[in-house]
């Protein structure tokens, strides 16, 4: 009978030790006792270090997107604030895989997919909409996008640097409506 595979124990413990440490110095050793097995084992569900950590990132990073996709519609209000509610909720259910995705951008976007819809590009589109309607300032869309998502996402990046419960966005939402209220702003109209 084939052993049931780990897969999911070792993702997870990989995301924790990336967390913990960064991800260029963690160690295949590091992530296999964090998962209680040996780097063999480890081995036999990924092939190496960065093959597990861009599959990880992948998969973080497309569920992220595609959340944002999820609460797009045609209201552009709604959409902004649907995003910055989102935003909260995956990072919420995953910190780990959140932040991994976003801090190791640049070293795995070349291994999605042609065509794939980036977060900021999803963003800027309803930018777009709010230009042509009026509710959003005129300028460079991917800048505003890119504004709008540093008042979102500076937050939740500064609970991992902030004293224990000085920043606590997982445990305490009543910030919430303040995150939202702040990365709308940043694209009022004047």
């Amino acid at each position: 009978m084939p052993r049931p595979s780990r897969k999911r124990q070792v993702a997870d413990a990989a995301l924790a030790e990336f967390a913990e440490r960064g991800f260029s110095v963690t160690r295949v050793h590091d992530v296999a006792a964090r998962a209680g097995m040996s780097d063999a084992a480890l081995y036999r569900h990924y092939p190496s270090l960065a093959t597990l950590g861009a599959e990880l990132w992948t998969e973080n990073f497309t569920l992220y997107s595609n959340r944002i996709a999820g609460v797009i519609s045609p209201d552009v209000e709604a959409s902004l604030r649907g995003i910055v509610r989102e935003t909260l909720a995956v990072y919420r259910e995953n910190p780990d895989g959140f932040l991994f995705s976003l801090q190791l951008l640049p070293a795995f976007i070349r291994d999605l997919p042609a065509g794939f819809a980036f977060p900021l590009e999803r963003i800027e589109s309803v930018i777009r909409r709010g230009q042509a309607d009026g509710t959003v300032r005129r300028g460079r869309t991917n800048i505003l996008a890119a504004m709008f998502l540093g008042a979102l996402l500076r937050p939740i990046e500064l609970t991992k640097l902030a004293a224990p419960g000085a920043l606590d966005l997982l445990n305490d939402r009543s910030s919430d409506s303040l995150i939202e209220d702040a990365a709308r702003a940043v694209l009022a109209a004047a």
